[in-house]
């Protein structure tokens, strides 16, 4: 087979998305508050995650704990490098304190997963640093 008929084969078999740039995923604080006591020294940061088709995001640890809905699509989700599994628009998640998010994805490539998430941390401390 010529080089050219290889090539033209490859990409008329490569989904519609692998041919698109990558897209990343956003993050957007939503609000911010400190909390009063008994959570004297602790902050509430609520973000909206925007997660394109078919794109992820690198293991990452989270400053506290994580309160997690999600608003629309279908979301991959794995802590601990336990097995991923998907929670669907309308249900939540929960990550404990110290937790490596290994999975965090949209495994769908025709539309966009959002999800909604409030950290729960010591005020001033990150919210998300690499793993």
């Amino acid at each position: 087979m010529e080089r050219r008929n290889l090539l033209k084969l490859a990409a008329a078999t490569l989904p519609a998305s692998a041919s698109l740039p990558a897209q990343k995923v956003s993050v957007k604080i939503v609000n911010k508050r400190e909390l009063p006591a008994p959570l004297a020294g602790m902050e509430a940061t609520t973000v909206e995650v925007t997660i394109p088709p078919g794109a992820s995001s690198s293991p990452h640890r989270h400053g506290g704990m994580v309160l997690g809905y999600v608003i629309e699509g279908d979301f991959s989700f794995a802590i601990d490098d336990q097995p991923a599994k998907v929670i669907p628009a309308g249900e939540s998640f929960y990550e404990p304190p110290g937790a490596r998010h290994t999975t965090s994805a949209n495994r769908d490539a025709s539309k966009t997963c959002r999800i909604l998430a409030t950290i729960i941390a010591e005020k001033g401390k990150d919210i998300t640093t690499p793993a």
